[in-house]
């Protein structure tokens, strides 16, 4: 792995808490079966479409543009979307997956914990290297940590990571802290801003008290200092209202996707955003192809996720305001040198990773302490 502050030595990422426990299913943890070389280097027959799972609004858009036509042109391979909540779309994998019937979807775009959740599930077929070839490409960070007790290699791929620094309104700070300690501060009322289920902030307060993030570590100082920070925050909320708030002033400081600050920043909002000591979280999102298809189906999905993880990921980072885990892409100007948006092994360096397999097990517990201190 790169350098980047990882919260225990078990794995890699955070997210979570989409979908209650995260143990295994029927289907086991084995990650499935990857599709095999064809016979003399000769491709399956094409089926006529596959079925690709996206976020709405300028997601699909994003990577249809930049992904699924391109993909397309190339292999004559149509690509239908549907815009299906992730969680609901896996759910429907883990019926097919019981049922021995075909899935619902061809691949699975999601956060990189939910697809870790469908791997100890055993709901996916793993990623053929010899298939997906620009897997080489990645930085370490898009690769899944499975564990001593597996030997599957890629179960699914993250495709690009996306940083949660502090963002703040320039009419209202002059400039932001160098430390999240601050925020305990008195002087900011109840003018700041978090997710909720202490996505974001919740790695950064384990590490202000010095909890390691372990399947079993005893969380009571993170829930004292959250108990402490609770009279400052002002609002608990998604992505479209802390970025309002922020931007309009009804909230100094918010924590929040770099990528909402960015996309104002175009429009002139007095916003900026830095990443205080001791870090700030980072988060991926992710691409595996379901157990259940046909021989055909399998190998031109994990070729469009083979499109995926490629070059063809600049362009289409660069739209989303994420940042690429193809290590070969080149990065618009704003995000070289800049933190908030890794492309070196050394800007992983002070970003905290809540592996996927602890954040999976935990999700359950963190969710209902968070909603006792803060009431969401």
């Amino acid at each position: 792995m790169g350098g980047s502050i990882t919260v225990t030595a078990l794995a890699g990422c955070s997210g979570g808490g989409e979908d209650g426990d995260g143990g295994s299913s029927d289907g086991g943890s084995d990650g499935g079966s990857s599709p095999a070389p064809t016979e003399g280097g000769s491709e399956p027959a094409k089926p006529e479409k596959i079925v690709v799972r996206a976020w709405g609004g300028s997601w699909q858009e994003s990577l249809k543009e930049h992904i699924s036509d391109p993909f397309t042109e190339e292999t004559g391979v149509a690509v239908e979307h549907t815009t299906t909540e992730d969680i609901v779309v896996q759910n429907k994998i883990q019926q097919s997956v019981k049922q021995d019937r075909a899935p619902p979807v061809n691949v699975q775009w999601s956060t990189t914990n939910l697809s870790f959740r469908a791997f100890k599930r055993g709901l996916m077929a793993s990623l053929n290297p010899d298939i997906v070839s620009n897997l080489d490409g990645l930085f370490d960070q898009a690769k899944p940590d499975t564990g001593e007790e597996s030997d599957v290699e890629w179960p699914f791929a993250s495709l690009y990571s996306y940083t949660e620094p502090l963002t703040w309104n320039t009419d209202l700070v002059d400039s932001a802290p160098d430390s999240w300690e601050a925020w305990w501060d008195d002087e900011w009322g109840d003018s700041l801003g978090i997710y909720g289920r202490g996505t974001g902030t919740l790695p950064i307060v384990a590490t202000l008290t010095g909890t390691e993030i372990t399947e079993d570590s005893d969380f009571s100082a993170v829930w004292e200092k959250y108990r402490d920070l609770e009279p400052n925050i002002g609002l608990v909320g998604d992505d479209t209202n802390l970025t309002q708030g922020v931007r309009e002033g009804d909230l100094s400081m918010v924590c929040m996707v770099v990528a909402n600050t960015v996309n104002i920043q175009r429009e002139d909002a007095p916003v900026e955003y830095k990443i205080p000591d001791p870090g700030a979280a980072m988060n991926r999102d992710a691409m595996y192809t379901p157990k259940g298809q046909s021989e055909s189906e399998l190998y031109w999905s994990q070729k469009y996720i083979n499109k995926a993880a490629g070059t063809a990921q600049g362009e289409w980072a660069e739209q989303l305001g994420v940042t690429p885990l193809n290590e070969n892409v080149s990065v618009p100007d704003y995000m070289k040198d800049n933190p908030a948006f890794p492309t070196t092994e050394k800007d992983f360096e002070k970003l905290i990773l809540v592996p996927p397999r602890i954040e999976v097990a935990r999700a359950s517990e963190w969710e209902q302490k968070f909603k006792e201190i803060f009431g969401t």
